[in-house]
């Protein structure tokens, strides 16, 4: 698994590393091994799966306030999208910047959103 920086703190990319053969791949998606390397020390307590049936759905922006925030992990199973990771958090260094990145079926690519 490589774990990627971004400009925002805090927002990470997981790229697994796919093992192939004749049958397909395998890769590991996360571990708690990778969480721990960014400081993640919470328990992951859900997993939502969502479908968009229509190219160039916007899904709009996820957030909670304290003490509701979570993190989310985004991986987009089939197809690809793009998404966009806005720092919305009040006397942040680096407030209301923003960091995009294209997640598709083959890039495996996961984005890690700080709460």
């Amino acid at each position: 698994m490589n774990i990627i920086d971004t400009p925002i703190p805090g927002l990470y990319l997981f790229q697994p590393q796919a093992i192939a053969d004749n049958r397909g791949f395998f890769a590991e998606v996360f571990t708690q091994r990778e969480l721990s390397q960014i400081g993640h020390t919470k328990p992951i307590i859900q997993v939502n799966h969502s479908k968009n049936v229509q190219q160039g759905t916007l899904r709009g922006m996820h957030f909670q306030y304290p003490p509701h925030a979570e993190i989310k992990i985004i991986k987009c199973i089939r197809g690809a999208i793009y998404d966009v990771a806005v720092d919305i958090r009040q006397g942040s260094p680096t407030f209301l910047q923003w960091h995009a990145h294209q997640l598709s079926e083959e890039n495996m690519t996961l984005f890690y959103i700080p709460e």
